[in-house]
């Protein structure tokens, strides 16, 4: 047994069901392997077999996952640490100190740090995830947060609309809004996919209320284009060695395609002809 740190050689043979003694050809190490990787413990298993005199030796090589000591939260300063901090916990996320790390917790984490990013209006925020060592066997936890820049919205078309005019549908969007001079008292200018979904549906319901029931509202083709000066970037990279967050001029197109379909209050083209026939029959 090679490679165990926090348990004893003892421990990891008696987790995996092996014994001294055990026919090689009669065990099998799959079954081994699956037992050993039910514990969550480690991030690499293998298995050797060595010629000794008398018989074979079976070697189990390990690498075991470090035990959690602190989770770091870096970067992120406009999300805030706190509020991440505050949503691990009320998702239920949070990792215990001294646990062994576990990559689909901390990717449940990082996913959630990208939601937070999405609903703030960041386009393109990067997670990474690392281990630092702190000493044999432990580690910190870091997350690393770069949020990226926000899209604000210049332009907003509606392909395929007759019924309303893109003046009316903008207004059925409460929280999906051009850019204007007051944009930042609400922020309804910032490209979030929650609020154009949202928006997609009031969309929808403006035509069901006039009888457009079979209305299709599809994604919107988004256009999204880097205005932003060789000066501010030449100031971001001052930003990011330093911690704040880099400003950018990202203006966003959005082209909402609409199918209107067909009114369902209007008279079904079969009785207009029946009335058609039966008026001309009476006039004859």
């Amino acid at each position: 047994m090679l490679g165990a740190v926090k348990l004893t050689p003892e421990t990891v043979i008696f987790r995996s069901g092996l014994k001294v003694g055990d026919d090689l050809r009669n065990i099998d190490l799959t079954a081994v392997l699956e037992k050993l990787w039910a514990t969550g413990t480690y991030d690499d298993i293998k298995f050797e077999v060595e010629d000794e005199p008398g018989g074979k030796r079976l070697v189990i090589r390990v690498m075991e996952r470090p035990l959690i000591k602190e989770v770091d939260y870096r970067g992120g300063t406009e999300l805030g640490v706190t509020i991440i901090k505050d949503k691990v916990k009320e998702k239920q996320l949070e990792l215990k100190t001294d646990s062994v790390y576990d990559p689909e917790s901390a990717r449940k984490i990082k996913s959630l740090i990208v939601e937070q990013a999405a609903e703030k209006g960041f386009r393109n925020p990067v997670v990474a995830i690392s281990l630092e060592p702190m000493g044999p066997g432990i580690a910190r936890l870091v997350f690393d947060i770069k949020e990226g820049g926000k899209a604000r919205i210049y332009k907003i078309a509606f392909r395929g609309a007759k019924l309303f005019s893109n003046r009316q549908l903008e207004k059925a969007m409460e929280k999906t809004r051009k850019h204007w001079m007051f944009s930042w008292v609400t922020s309804h200018d910032l490209l979030v996919d929650k609020n154009m979904d949202e928006d997609l549906k009031r969309i929808k319901e403006l035509y069901w209320r006039n009888g457009y029931k079979d209305v299709f509202v599809g994604q919107p083709v988004i256009d999204v284009q880097d205005r932003t000066t060789a000066a501010i970037r030449k100031k971001n990279e001052k930003r990011l060695q330093e911690g704040p967050v880099p400003k950018y001029d990202l203006r966003a197109t959005l082209t909402i395609p609409i199918l209107e379909g067909r009114s369902s209050t209007r008279a079904p083209s079969s009785w207009k002809a029946t009335t058609s026939s039966s008026t001309n029959a009476s006039s004859g």
